[in-house]
């Protein structure tokens, strides 16, 4: 309490202070937004590039090439471990997906400074839509690993694709 020429003036009430929440208040524009940013995010990857998409399959399947060339060939180790390579490139393309999401999404809102301080927008936006982008990025390589699969000879059933919802954590 404060005392102005001989009056006692109460204190004032403690007014609610808001930020911006983290979906920008409507989720839609949130969804909508993320949407954008990562597809435009996935054509400017491979735009105005000779191999393209290539060379991002070729990546994994480089790293494959020199693992199976060490593991199985020459220390043996994947001989009593049945489809061996086809393990070994699924695995592969799984966490070099994972950590190109977590890679890329701890940096995005520092390297995407300029967009940030130009435009008001939930921030949440841009590490959701890179990995977004690598999730997209994951499904095409997964289609190379499943004409892999198919080359090789693994037997596909109905239920094989519960080993991928159980490779992410679904049950």
């Amino acid at each position: 309490m404060s005392v102005h020429a001989g009056a006692v003036v109460p204190p004032p009430e403690p007014r609610e202070i808001r930020g911006p929440s983290a979906l920008g208040g409507d989720w839609r524009r949130f969804l909508h937004l993320t949407w954008l940013i990562a597809v435009t995010e996935f054509r400017l990857t491979y735009f105005g590039s000779v191999l393209g998409y290539l060379w991002s399959l070729m990546r994994p399947l480089l790293f494959f090439g020199v693992l199976y060339l060490v593991f199985a060939e020459i220390a043996n180790f994947g001989a009593k471990i049945p489809y061996y390579p086809v393990l070994l490139l699924f695995n592969i393309v799984l966490i070099s997906s994972f950590q190109e999401a977590t890679l890329l999404a701890v940096t995005a809102v520092v390297n995407r400074e300029n967009l940030v301080r130009k435009m008001h927008f939930p921030r949440m936006v841009i590490p959701l839509s890179i990995v977004l982008t690598s999730l997209m990025n994951l499904a095409v390589n997964l289609l190379a690993v499943f004409v892999f699969i198919l080359i090789y000879g693994v037997p596909v059933q109905a239920t094989s694709a519960f080993i991928l919802f159980d490779s992410f954590g679904f049950r």
